[in-house]
């Protein structure tokens, strides 16, 4: 059977800010809900897929182009994914820990959805050849 439970945060994660003694910052529970986990995954893998082809076949001039396309839709996404993770506590933390390290975080909070999404790929890969060895040694 398969079975699939909806929730209202798929993804609840605490984010702590913390200073060299381990004094506490700021903290809050970055919230995502199942929608919002959509829009994170087209925002990631979505447009690499699509440039990725587009550039291969491109010539100099246009991969030209296609860089600063790509370099302008990066940016306008990383807004859009920032807002998802941070909501209202975008600027209060940008503000407390600085430029530099809330884009550190943001850097990690990619990097940690990109292993969410290829993790939950191969856990359905394994799944699935999982039965069908079941299936083949009976």
């Amino acid at each position: 059977m398969l079975e699939i439970k909806k929730k209202e945060f798929e993804i609840e994660e605490p984010v702590q800010l913390k200073d060299e003694q381990d004094n506490l910052i700021y903290e809050f529970t970055m919230q995502i809900t199942a929608e919002e986990l959509s829009e994170i995954k087209k925002i990631i893998f979505e447009d690499a897929e699509k440039m990725g082809k587009s550039y291969a076949k491109a010539n100099n001039q246009e991969k030209e182009k296609l860089e600063k396309d790509i370099e302008n839709k990066i940016k306008s996404k990383s807004d859009r994914f920032e807002d998802i993770c941070f909501k209202e506590h975008k600027s209060p933390f940008r503000e407390k820990a600085g430029q530099y390290k809330y884009e550190e975080l943001v850097e990690n909070m990619m990097g940690f959805f990109i292993n969410f999404f290829v993790e939950k790929q191969l856990k359905q890969v394994n799944i699935g050849f999982m039965n069908l060895k079941k299936f083949m040694n009976k």
